[in-house]
């Protein structure tokens, strides 16, 4: 009897083991690091299971992150995207702005995902302050080269500033996975 429950047992973690070795969905970021060959930028959790001060730490990781690379790289236009629809890659994406325009550097934030924009949230507040940039919208059914062209006039105008581009989930999207080929960064939300 014993050497069944042990017999058992085994057969219950082998199969356990297998089934999440054949598993294809992305749970943890050694899921991410695999699938794609590298490891992802920044890990962030779900805001609505963790504490504010957990969130904001995460998030400032990410901000930093972008500005290292912004400095190291000469980083100049990111994009950000997601999975799939309600990954909250918006609220990712203003949040990340106000990280760094509170870390002092200028950013823009090109809205092309035909979603409302979050409220202002209170950390937020008080845009009238050195370097703060307003959102920039863009309709929904504008055109790719038009998004582009507007990406690189903001780049241009802004001279040392970030921008920071919300766009539709890259799986729904072909203006997505158009201009994904011409910015210096592409972060998604999975």
């Amino acid at each position: 009897i014993a050497l069944m429950v042990f017999a058992g047992l085994l057969f219950g973690v082998l199969a356990a083991v297998t089934a999440h070795k054949m598993d294809p969905r992305v749970y943890i970021a050694a899921d991410v690091e695999q699938v794609l060959g590298f490891a992802p930028m920044a890990q962030l959790p779900d805001f609505a299971e963790v504490s504010e001060g957990v969130a904001e730490e995460h998030l400032l990781r990410l901000a930093a992150a972008i500005e290292y690379a912004r400095k190291q790289g000469n980083l100049k236009s990111c994009i950000f995207t997601g999975t799939g629809p309600g990954t909250g890659v918006t609220t990712v994406a203003t949040r990340v702005r106000d990280m760094l325009e509170a870390m002092g550097r200028t950013t823009v934030l090109v809205d092309a995902s035909g979603t409302p924009s979050p409220a202002p949230r209170a950390s937020s507040a008080g845009t009238d302050r050195p370097g703060s940039q307003a959102l920039v919208a863009t309709q929904r059914g504008s055109r790719p080269t038009a998004l582009l062209q507007q990406m690189a006039e903001e780049t241009e105008m802004q001279g040392e500033s970030l921008v920071l581009t919300d766009t539709a989930p890259l799986i729904v999207s072909a203006e997505t996975e158009y201009l994904a080929r011409f910015v210096d960064c592409a972060i998604v939300v999975i």
